[in-house]
């Protein structure tokens, strides 16, 4: 199995959750792993923001 996960954040900037998506590992594409990275960012960023936080690109994500 491979897994990526990013933070969620609460309205204080506390994660309080992830975010992830698993793979089993013979149909992880490694040349698309900033694909899912980024469409998982734009996913938490979403649920970030619906919890009052709306400083998401602050740590660089």
């Amino acid at each position: 199995m491979r897994c990526i996960a990013v933070p969620v954040f609460d309205r204080f900037g506390v994660v309080i959750a992830g975010l992830s998506i698993s793979f089993l590992t013979i149909r992880f594409l490694e040349e698309a792993k900033s694909d899912y990275v980024a469409m998982l960012h734009r996913a938490a960023r979403t649920l970030s923001a619906e919890m009052g936080y709306h400083h998401y690109d602050h740590y660089g994500f």
